[in-house]
Formats: C-alpha cells, sequence, structure tokens
C-alpha cells in the first residue's frame, strides 16, 4: 500500500534539546543570575529536556519555564522574541530580572 498525505516534520533530538538547556544555564551562572529551570520542547508542545539549577525553587520554576515554551510554540516565537514583544516596563523599556516577582 502506497499512502499519500503523509506529513513529516523535523524536530529537535535529546542530545541537541540537552545542549539548549545547558548552554542556558551555563549562561545563567556565567551572568551571576539566580537559579533557574529550563524547559525545552518539540514544536508540538512535547517536553524534550528539562533542567532545573541547584537552588531553584523545585515547583514553582519548573511550571513556569513550562508555561513560557508553551506560550512561544502556541504564538509561534522564539522566546527572545517573546521578551521583546511582552517585557517591556510601564515605559516602554526593557525590564531586568528585578521587575519580577520572586517566588
Amino acid at each position: 500500500l502506497i499512502m499519500s498525505g503523509l506529513l513529516t516534520r523535523k524536530t529537535l533530538s535529546m542530545a541537541v534539546a540537552d545542549e539548549i538547556a545547558t548552554f542556558a544555564i551555563r549562561s545563567c551562572k556565567l551572568r551571576g543570575f539566580k537559579p533557574i529551570s529550563v524547559c525545552v520542547m518539540d514544536s508540538s508542545g512535547s517536553e524534550i529536556v528539562t533542567k532545573r539549577m541547584d537552588g531553584c525553587p523545585p515547583t514553582a520554576y519548573p511550571k513556569m519555564s513550562r508555561a513560557k515554551a508553551i506560550t512561544c510554540i502556541s504564538t509561534g516565537q522564539s522566546t527572545r522574541a517573546y521578551g521583546e514583544k511582552y517585557l517591556r516596563g510601564k515605559d516602554g523599556g526593557d525590564v531586568g530580572p528585578s521587575t519580577f516577582v520572586r517566588l
């Protein structure tokens, strides 16, 4: 049987997703940021890799990183584009970590 109309899509391998998460954590450490959680998903919104830095709150932060990833997938934006569009101060300027509520 020959089936037509099958769709194929490219996706990240677990190795590449792990590299992305590891790089994000390494970048935060180098910049002296507080501990974060990173969630890397495929284009359908399935988690591939989730990592939490030592000292990162174990419940809230992984949920927030997952929600951010799902939002970016749903809107078709990168996290950088999402931040540039939605994370602005009242004056329209960039916001920093001190702007966000700490849990």
